[in-house]
Order: C-alpha cells, then sequence, then structure tokens
C-alpha cells in the first residue's frame, strides 16, 4: 500500500503572485478560496525542496510572509 501524499497548500496575497509560485511548484494549482487565493498541490516526498521554492518565491515577490499547511498544519514562513 502506498503512503498517503499530504496536502500542501500555500497562502498568496493574490492571483499574479499565486500563478508565479503555482508555475514554480510542478503538480500544483492556484484556487480561488473563501479567505484569498491559494496555491495548492500534494507533496511528493521532497518537502524541503518545496519549503525551499516558496522561500526563493518570497524573495523574488518581495512577499514579507505566507502561511504554508502541510499535512492540515500551519507554518509561517517568512521572507529573510
Amino acid at each position: 500500500m502506498a503512503p498517503k501524499k499530504k496536502t500542501l497548500r500555500v497562502e498568496v496575497p493574490d492571483a499574479l503572485r499565486g500563478v508565479a509560485l503555482e508555475q514554480r511548484l510542478s503538480g500544483s494549482e492556484l484556487r480561488s478560496e473563501p479567505e484569498g487565493w491559494a496555491v495548492v498541490g500534494v507533496a511528493d516526498g521532497d518537502l524541503s525542496q518545496a519549503l525551499a521554492t516558496i522561500q526563493q518565491w518570497l524573495h523574488d515577490e518581495a512577499i514579507e510572509r505566507t502561511t504554508v499547511h502541510f499535512g492540515g498544519r500551519p507554518l509561517t514562513m517568512t521572507r529573510d
């Protein structure tokens, strides 16, 4: 039996910057949610690479912080 893959959900400030992250995270999609925008995908075993990609996106897009939800747990990430 294959292990259950955990969902990775990243809160994004707007659709434009969400598309920029969606293009960087393979297998993800931009979604409009009641709380705003989010990029959602499945962590396929390389969580550290996904987090490094998000960190670089924060820096490149000059975003101070975001919340990443992984397996139902929130993690606040900051640009620096």
